[in-house]
């Protein structure tokens, strides 16, 4: 409206239940219909608008009962479309508008559906799941929409991603919630709490998605090896683009459940996993030449040891509870060493930059470090360690312990820090994938336990919560990757199974979703 006129709608189900009304005298300018319904038994009946709004656009009116949302000309209370959308009886106005009106976000008990503002036809629709969703905003310059729950907790969904699943705002639900234009912060008022808070959205811009699963980085991040349903690809940035490597059971081994037993050189030569020896199916390590797409294997004593390039990409190493550690040279595949008394049941192992010290995560939860010139035990440290210094005579690692993260010194000893309450939500399992950046100081935690996916980013420094996601993967363990630099993140994403147009059969689709950290 121009501001001339109102909108006047009142409680009781007659002729006149909705009116315009000029502001100049109060008189009506006309009188909107009331819908008509016919019951069963076959008597008419007419529906009260539950509320009633000028559009964005200027020129149209939308209208809304409790099943209905419907769009009329201003001009000549033409209807311009009508949609059944069931909405909540306690929520007054549950939608939201664009600048212009070209798009509608309306709340339909607990799901956003996001509608052309002309047509009526859906876009989008936004689940945040068991949030229970009281009130919502949504930018349509961004497309995002943010959602809040009780007790202060929201969740934020961008281009068809969650991008922050429910995160703690703190206090009640906000009643007003408002972004700014360009999306960049979300500011709340809480009419109870007396308070006004603003939540930053800039720290993370959601990127084209790439097709294909994570199935490992190398040991400094720069190499990315993916499997996009057909062959593992080879990629230097990220997944953006990559080479095509080829092997006989590629399939097979790109559908695992878990990609824990591959590896990856930094060069990007070699790739390295656990498969099968041929002649007496006894597992055996394999090792690919990706310049030569040549192959060697030597059997092993197990099928799930943990595997590590050095970091020159000269040698493998490969720790069981069997045989206890063995060092491989990548030219034969020709055993450079062993010690067989690290028989520790783990996770996985990390080696020292100058291959002078082995660390080994147990699966009892502790962290096991190893001179690997004298093969004696240094140290037990509790907790899992992502990141391992060898230095000027100075041991130095970083980890996770429950809801803590830690820096050990050889010369210091420990320091921890707890990170926030909201990563305690999801319960951690040994399937859990966590990994640190070294030069944003950051952490990426994924819980792969039987229930849930989730994924959480953390600022090591403080402990904070930067983000997190909901992956969607069931048919095997979720993966994440981050760039060296630290400003970019992967985690899968998604899987499905498509059945091709021509019916020639089906084709398994992935996908990782992809964040740039500002």
């Amino acid at each position: 409206s121009d501001g001339s006129e109102v909108l006047i709608t009142l409680g009781n189900n007659d002729e006149n239940q909705l009116t315009r009304r000029s502001l100049k005298d109060g008189s009506v300018i006309s009188t909107i219909d009331r819908i008509g319904r016919t019951s069963l038994d076959g008597s008419n009946f007419m529906i009260p608008y539950k509320s009633a709004f000028y559009s964005n656009d200027g020129k149209s009116i939308i209208l809304l009962t409790d099943d209905e949302l419907q769009k009329i000309s201003l001009e000549d209370n033409q209807v311009l479309f009508s949609e059944k959308i069931i909405t909540a009886n306690t929520l007054n106005k549950p939608l939201v508008e664009s600048e212009n009106g070209e798009k509608i976000a309306i709340n339909s008990y607990g799901k956003i559906l996001i509608l052309n503002g002309e047509t009526g036809e859906s876009i989008d629709e936004v689940s945040f799941g068991d949030l229970d969703l009281k009130y919502f905003a949504y930018n349509t310059e961004q497309n995002m929409v943010a959602g809040f729950g009780e007790a202060g907790i929201y969740s934020i969904w961008k281009d068809k991603v969650i991008t922050d699943d429910r995160l703690y705002l703190g206090g009640i639900a906000p009643s007003e919630i408002y972004f700014l234009k360009d999306g960049s912060k979300i500011l709340t008022n809480s009419h109870e709490g007396q308070s006004i808070k603003i939540i930053d959205t800039k720290s993370r811009i959601s990127s084209e998605p790439v097709q294909g699963r994570i199935i490992a980085s190398s040991n400094d991040s720069s190499k990315l090896l993916l499997f996009n349903g057909t062959d593992f690809l080879l990629s230097t940035d990220n997944g953006k683009t990559g080479k095509t490597i080829t092997n006989e059971n590629t399939v097979i081994y790109g559908l695992m459940t878990s990609t824990k037993q591959n590896v990856l050189s930094n060069d990007g030569k070699y790739y390295a996993y656990v498969g099968q020896m041929t002649d007496t199916g006894n597992p055996g390590l394999v090792l690919y030449n990706v310049e030569s797409r040549e192959s060697k294997t030597v059997e092993i004593p197990s099928a799930y040891p943990a595997l590590r390039f050095s970091d020159d990409g000269k040698k493998i190493y490969l720790q069981d509870k069997k045989e206890g550690l063995k060092i491989y040279s990548v030219e034969d595949l020709s055993l450079l060493g062993t010690i067989p008394k690290i028989t520790d049941s783990s996770l996985n192992i990390l080696v020292s930059e100058d291959d002078k010290i082995l660390l080994v995560n147990r699966f009892s939860g502790t962290a096991s470090l190893y001179d690997l010139e004298s093969k004696q035990h240094l140290e037990d440290i509790p907790g899992e360690v992502l990141n391992l210094k060898h230095q000027e005579e100075e041991i130095i690692l970083k980890g996770i312990q429950n809801n803590t993260d830690f820096t050990w010194s050889s010369k210091t000893g420990l320091k921890s820090l707890d990170m926030d309450e909201a990563l305690t939500q999801t319960p951690v399992s040994f399937d859990d994938v966590n990994l640190y950046n070294e030069k944003e100081n950051l952490l990426l935690l994924i819980r792969n336990n039987d229930t849930e996916r989730k994924a959480y980013v953390v600022d090591f420094a403080t402990g904070h919560l930067m983000m997190s996601f909901t992956p969607s993967v069931k048919r095997y363990l979720v993966n994440g990757h981050i760039s060296p630099e630290g400003n970019v993140i992967m985690v899968d994403q998604s899987f499905n199974t498509i059945t091709a147009t021509d019916n020639s059969g089906v084709q398994d689709y992935m996908t990782a979703a992809v964040y740039h950290i500002l």
